[in-house]
């Protein structure tokens, strides 16, 4: 399903399909500020420092608080911590009983810690989980107002699709993702990856500074 920007289809995913939501903390704000304006409960799990997700104090603190619902990050945003496909393979076949995880890929072109990183291709193995991704980042289009969310439960996609205007998207927007397949391999491709060298070479230049560490408990970003 697309919508105007990702954040359309969090108000909708979130609506319909989360009621006490478990989310790693910090994440992105709009996660939790929709949540409260349609009287969700949030079950906040703080990371600790460095910001890593352990993956069993997670499912822990997911399970005691009794949540139906989980948001995962993926890199997470905005600490840059990146979630493995195993570890997120092992959340999912122990959260099964949830109502629904969410998975924001948003950012997922610019990670290169593994071949195949995506969660799309999982879809139809686990009927609770939605696929969420902004292309404004990749493409470099956040003025066209694009993003997707994607399920293998084909009733929860006509569910969420009731829940968008008939004309969600403009037709600047229906030109481009009509278009987008020609550009796959082109300059927004090659632009995704100079990204993802020059955040490494800034990795590397800041592991040189003394003193400086990956985080403390008052950084904004992790270095991953």
């Amino acid at each position: 399903m697309v919508g105007n920007g990702a954040s359309e289809l969090i108000d909708a995913i979130v609506s319909r399909f989360a009621y006490r939501l478990a989310v790693p903390i910090p994440t992105f704000d709009e996660f939790v500020n929709r949540a409260k304006i349609l009287l969700r409960e949030i079950c906040p799990f703080t990371l600790p420092k460095g910001f890593d997700l352990d993956i069993d104090e997670f499912i822990e603190h997911t399970r005691s608080v009794g949540a139906d619902s989980a948001l995962l990050i993926r890199p997470n945003n905005p600490t840059g911590n990146y979630l493995s496909k195993r570890d997120l393979i092992y959340f999912l076949d122990r959260m099964k009983s949830l109502n629904l995880i969410l998975v924001d890929e948003s950012f997922l072109d610019f990670v290169d810690a593994e071949p195949d990183p995506s969660a799309l291709d999982l879809i139809n193995e686990y009927p609770n989980l939605i696929v969420l991704k902004s292309l404004s980042k990749n493409y470099g289009i956040p003025g066209i107002r694009l993003g997707y969310a994607a399920t293998g439960n084909a009733e929860r996609l006509t569910e969420l699709r009731k829940d968008l205007p008939i004309w969600s998207i403009n037709s600047f927007a229906q030109f481009f993702l009509e278009e987008m397949e020609d550009y796959r391999d082109g300059n927004f491709i090659r632009i995704a990856c100079r990204t993802k060298e020059e955040n490494n070479h800034l990795v590397e230049s800041l592991k040189r500074i003394m003193n400086l560490t990956k985080a403390d408990e008052t950084d904004a970003i992790g270095a991953r």
